[in-house]
Order: C-alpha cells, then structure tokens, then sequence
C-alpha cells in the first residue's frame, strides 16, 4: 500500500510528540565486512557485520511543559535508555500499521537552533540499543 505519510504517531520515553514532527527516518544498516578468500573467483565475498540502527527525526522546537525540550533533554542530560514507537498512522498496530519500537540513546541534541523570523527546528539523532522491532500484532 502506498500513502502520504499525514498523521503518523510518535511517541518518545512514553511522551506523544507527533504534533512537532515534521520529519522521520528509521535507517537500518548494518557493516559489511569482506570475507574475500583465495578462492573468490575475482569477486569480493561479503557478510553481514553490527546493526548500525537509528531515528532521525525533524522537530519544531517547544519548551512548554511535557513537550520537545522537556523531554529530550532530560534524556540527553542523564545519558537514560528510553523506548521509542513510530507508526504511519493512528490507530490499531496491524500489517497495514506497523510499530516500530526501539530501545534508544540520545548522544547530541539542540535545544535551540534557529534564525530570525523562521520557525525554530531541530534534527534529533536517536541511536538505537540493540535492533528496531517492526511489530504488527
């Protein structure tokens, strides 16, 4: 199914901050290591390595209570592990809309960041703790 991502849902150490979302990434890679022999046949022979994981997410800055800053930097500031939920769309989690939950850190972070009449937004790297779980029950 194709869509126009709309009204997806963000939720961040248990805190719903999808309204201040103006963009989301959930890239996964993970190291390529070259196990190249002898015997390759002129090609490299490659395997799978560590999951590299994250959440790359756009916010629109807010410092009211329970909001952008009041979460993340707390976060940031303790150096706490914090679970992280991301769907497409409101509503039940099925094969059409998949959870994706992680365990994660939050390493760099900026409170401010922002130029005279435009509107204040910062991108948030989020690495995750072992691997992102796409879940659909």
């Amino acid at each position: 199914m194709k869509f126009v991502v709309k009204e997806g849902v963000l939720e961040i150490a248990g805190v719903d901050l999808s309204d201040h979302v103006t963009s989301i990434d959930i890239p996964l890679t993970k190291d390529q290591i070259d196990a190249t022999g002898l015997n390759a046949g002129g090609g490299h022979d490659w395997v799978h390595g560590l999951a590299d994981e994250g959440c790359v997410v756009e916010f629109m800055n807010d410092e009211d209570s329970g909001s952008v800053t009041d979460t993340l930097f707390p976060l940031y500031r303790d150096e706490d592990e914090f679970e992280i939920t991301y769907q497409n769309f409101q509503g039940a989690v099925s094969d059409e809309n998949p959870s994706y939950r992680m365990t994660a850190k939050l390493f760099n972070y900026d409170p401010v960041n922002g130029q005279v009449g435009a509107l204040s937004k910062s991108q948030t790297t989020f690495k995750v703790i072992g691997l992102v779980d796409r879940v659909t029950t």
